[in-house]
This record gives structure tokens, C-alpha cells and sequence, in this order.
């Protein structure tokens, strides 16, 4: 069964490439008896500490204790649900939230779609971080460019299953 909003929430999956496909499905066109066929749940994130982006500002993390400059310029932020905590995406063996780069050009983005608005934060570069169950840092993925992601709007499932992953 579906809980909750494929916007503010978390999708867990328990498959292959294949799950992922109905899970895109899913997202895009919210098929619930597609959903529910393949135990493809949406759930509010839990409201877990995070203060591993406590140096985004500088696209730093913690993991391990060590500080980790990420690929992206400055100031960065996290893709955020709407209450204001880190978007987190879970499926398959994997927790994903995205830190998004420094702001892309308005005008540009603007030309490329329409509801940006000055201020909004949106970038075309951005990483994803890899979580524990504690929502700590594990690992950081291979930058990404191109699309525009911004932190205050509901970010597609879709980008949180697009990052290279090191190991």
C-alpha cells in the first residue's frame, strides 16, 4: 500500500533494476495497484538528527570523523522535504539524500523552466551522499551536472537513483 507523497517522502524498494522501473512508474504517473503489486512503499522521513550537513555552506561533510570537501562550489545545500528536514530516499540497499552546488545563473535557469524563481537556490551540479541507518555519511557519489535540481522543490525519485557510486 502507498503511504503518504512521493514528494515529501521516502521510497523504499526491495528489487532489482526492474523494481526500479515500476517504481519510476509509480512516481510518474501514481499507479497504486502498480505500487502495491510490488510492495513499493512512500513514507514520511523520519525526523533523525542530521547534523552531518552542518558545513554545506562550504560543500564539506563529516564522514568518519574527517571533513570531505565535496566536488561541487560553494554555498551548497541539501534537497529538502517540506518541513524543512533533508529529503532522504531509500531503496534497495542504499539511503540517498543530494547536495545540491551554488545557485546556477536565473536567467539561464529560467530559460530552461519556467517556475524557477530568483532566490529558489537551483543548481545543474550536484552529488549524492550515501547514508547509514543513522543518517551519517557513509560515502559521496561521482558529480552530476545537467539537470536542474533545486532544495525546496520536491525532486523526482528518479535523481536519487542516478548517481555513480565509487565501490
Amino acid at each position: 500500500m502507498i503511504h503518504g507523497s512521493i514528494e515529501g517522502g521516502i521510497m523504499v524498494l526491495g528489487g532489482k533494476a526492474v523494481i526500479k522501473k515500476i517504481a519510476l512508474f509509480c512516481s510518474l504517473f501514481f499507479v497504486p495497484m502498480a505500487c502495491e503489486a510490488n510492495n513499493i512503499n512512500t513514507e514520511n522521513v523520519s525526523h533523525e538528527a542530521s547534523n552531518w550537513t552542518e558545513l554545506l555552506d562550504k560543500c564539506q561533510i563529516r564522514i568518519s570523523g574527517d571533513i570531505i570537501k565535496l566536488p561541487l562550489m560553494p554555498p551548497c545545500s541539501v534537497a529538502l522535504n517540506k518541513d524543512g528536514s533533508p529529503r532522504v530516499v531509500e531503496f534497495e540497499d542504499r539511503r540517498v539524500s543530494i547536495v545540491i552546488g551554488h545557485a546556477t545563473d536565473f536567467k539561464y535557469l529560467q530559460s530552461k523552466w519556467e517556475y524557477v524563481k530568483e532566490g529558489d537556490g537551483c543548481s545543474k551540479h550536484s552529488v549524492g551522499i550515501s547514508l547509514d541507518k543513522n543518517t551519517k555519511p557513509i560515502e559521496v557519489s561521482k558529480a552530476t551536472g545537467g539537470g536542474i535540481l533545486c532544495p525546496k522543490y520536491a525532486n523526482d525519485i528518479k535523481w536519487f537513483w542516478s548517481y555513480e557510486w565509487p565501490s
